[in-house]
């Protein structure tokens, strides 16, 4: 069986009935794809909010855990994941404090993801 044929009229027709129906169509087929964009985009953030919502053992977070952390960027993350390498309890509220970048902000913030051992 062969798929039917949808001429220009037909097209016109199924978008308006109007001349205006080619220009439509594309006007829909590029809201359509805005659409899925923030769809993917939204799970991304959603991933990351969950991801957040986690507490760290501060002992095992590598640098890329750290980072997605809201507001923690790679420098931060690398800084975090160097300071604990080093030897620093990061667990200890004031520990945290002596990571260059941490200021009272971030400290609140890393705060509530981090499994604190004081």
């Amino acid at each position: 069986m062969t798929q039917p044929r949808i001429d220009r009229t037909d097209l016109d027709l199924m978008v308006g009935g109007d001349r205006i129906g080619e220009p439509l169509l594309i006007a829909m087929l590029v809201g359509s794809l805005l659409v899925a964009a923030l769809v993917r985009s939204a799970r991304r953030r959603d991933d990351v909010v969950k991801a957040a919502a986690v507490r760290f053992d501060p002992k095992r977070v590598a640098t890329d855990e750290w980072a997605l952390l809201p507001g923690v960027g790679p420098s931060l993350a690398s800084k975090l994941t160097q300071a604990r390498e080093s030897g620093l309890d990061l667990g200890d509220p004031v520990a945290l404090d002596s990571v260059k970048g941490v200021g009272p902000k971030m400290h609140a913030l890393l705060i509530r993801h981090v499994e604190l051992t004081h």
